[in-house]
C-alpha cells in the first residue's frame, strides 16, 4: 500500500516531528480507520510529535490529544480544542456518546469559525444590491439634473411606459420571441452537433476548425446587407443571420471542449464496439457537458443579439424594430422600455440555462459543495 511505503520513507530518517498531510484522503473509510489505528500504535511505540493535517473531524479527535481548528486561506488559527478521550482508542470509544458530544459539540459552536464563514455576504445578497443601486442611480441622476433626461430618462417613467403601451410591446416582443427561437435551434443545436461532429474526427478538425475560427473574426454585422439581398427583408434573414451569429461561438467550444475528453474513456468506447454516433452520444456528450452548456449559453446570448440588431437594421416589427423606430424619433423613454424588454429576455435564457445546468450536474455540484465546505475548516491535529 502506497500510504504504507510513505509512513516508513518518513520514518526511516528518525525525524523529531513527524508531518502528515491528508495521507489517507484517498482511501475507503474502513481503510482508513485501520491506517489510524497504525499512526497510533507507531505513536505508542515511538512517542513522536506528530502533525497530522486532515478536513476529517472524526479523524483529528481518534488521533490527536489535541486539535488545532484553523480558517481557509489564509490559514489562521481559531480554535485549540484538548481531546481527552481515553487511550488506546477503540472503536466503542469513537462511537460512545463522549466521542460525540465533547469535543464536536465544542467545535460546531466556535465563534472563531462562524466569524470566517459568514466574513463575505452571499453572492445573491451582492448581486440584488448591485441592481438595487443601479435602479437608483437610474432614478436619481435625471430625477436631479446631473444627466439630462433625453439621455436618461427615470426608471420610474420608462416603467410607465411599459405599462402603458404594453399590448404595443407584447406585439412586437411575440414577434421577436418567434425569431429568437428558431434561431436558437439552427445556432445552439446546429452548433453542438456540428462541434462534437468535427471535435471528435481528428481529420475534419484540423481542416475545418481553422476555417470556422477565422469566419468567426470576421464581422458578421457588415455582411447582413447581404442576407437581407438573398432572403429579403422579412422574418427570414433575421433568423438566419442571428444562427450564423450563434452557431460559430457555439461549434468553437464545443469543438474545444471535446479535446478535453479522457482518451480512456474512447478507448473503452472502441474495445465494446461502440458506433461513432455511440461515442458521440455515451462518450463525448456526457463528457464535455459543462462545456457544451458554456458553448450553448454564448451561442444562444449572441442569437438574441442577432437578431435585435437585424431587426434594428431592416424591419417592421420587432423589439429592435421599436428601438430604431423610437430612437429616430427621440422618444428615450419608450427606447430604454425596449432595451429593458431585451435585458429581460436574455436574462429569462440565462435562467434556464442554469436551471439547465443543475438538472443535469447536480452530482457535479453537490460533489464541489462538499469539496468546498471541506476546505474552509481544516483541522490540525
Amino acid at each position: 500500500m502506497k500510504q504504507r511505503v510513505a509512513l516508513a520513507r518518513g520514518l526511516v530518517q528518525d525525524p523529531p516531528i513527524l508531518l502528515m498531510d491528508e495521507p489517507f484522503a484517498a482511501l475507503d473509510e474502513q481503510t482508513r480507520l485501520t491506517m489510524g489505528d497504525e499512526v497510533l500504535r507507531i505513536w505508542e511505540r515511538t512517542r513522536k510529535t506528530i502533525i497530522f493535517v486532515t478536513h476529517g473531524l472524526s479523524e483529528a479527535i481518534h488521533l490527536s490529544d489535541q486539535v488545532l481548528v484553523l480558517t481557509s486561506r489564509p490559514g489562521k488559527l481559531v480554535d485549540r480544542v484538548a481531546v481527552d478521550l481515553p487511550r488506546p482508542r477503540s472503536f466503542e470509544v469513537m462511537g460512545g456518546r463522549r466521542f460525540e458530544e465533547a469535543p464536536r459539540a465544542h467545535l460546531a459552536k466556535d465563534p472563531g469559525m462562524s466569524t470566517a464563514s459568514h466574513a463575505l455576504p452571499s453572492p445573491r445578497l451582492v448581486r440584488m444590491a448591485i441592481v438595487l443601486g443601479v435602479l437608483l442611480i437610474w432614478e436619481i441622476l435625471p430625477r436631479a439634473g446631473i444627466v439630462p433626461s433625453l439621455f436618461l430618462p427615470p426608471m420610474t417613467t420608462t416603467l410607465r411606459m411599459l405599462v402603458v403601451e404594453a399590448p404595443i410591446y407584447a406585439r412586437h416582443m411575440l414577434v421577436t420571441l418567434q425569431e429568437v427561437g428558431v434561431a436558437m435551434i439552427f445556432a445552439c443545436g446546429g452548433g453542438v452537433l456540428c462541434g462534437l461532429a468535427i471535435g471528435g474526427a481528428a481529420s475534419a478538425r484540423q481542416i475545418m476548425l481553422p476555417m470556422f475560427s477565422g469566419l468567426f473574426a470576421v464581422p458578421l454585422v457588415v455582411l447582413y446587407p447581404l442576407f437581407t439581398a438573398w432572403f429579403g427583408i422579412g422574418s427570414e434573414s433575421k433568423i438566419i443571420f442571428a444562427s450564423v451569429y450563434g452557431f460559430l461561438p457555439t461549434l468553437l467550444g464545443t469543438a474545444a471542449g471535446v479535446q478535453t475528453v479522457d482518451r480512456q474513456f474512447l478507448v473503452v468506447a472502441r474495445s465494446l464496439g461502440a458506433t461513432r454516433m455511440q461515442k458521440l452520444w455515451h462518450v463525448y456528450l456526457p463528457a464535455t457537458l459543462p462545456t457544451v452548456l458554456a458553448a450553448f449559453r454564448l451561442g444562444g446570448a449572441l442569437a438574441i443579439v442577432g437578431v435585435v440588431v437585424a431587426e434594428m437594421l431592416t424591419s417592421t416589427a420587432g423589439i429592435g424594430f421599436l428601438i430604431s423606430k423610437y430612437r429616430t424619433l427621440l422618444d428615450s423613454p419608450r427606447v430604454y422600455a425596449a432595451v429593458l424588454l431585451v435585458l429581460v429576455l436574455a436574462i429569462a435564457f440565462d435562467g434556464l440555462v442554469q436551471v439547465l445546468e443543475r438538472r443535469l450536474g447536480v452530482a457535479q455540484q453537490q460533489s464541489g459543495r462538499s469539496l468546498a465546505k471541506r476546505s474552509e475548516t481544516p483541522a490540525v491535529a
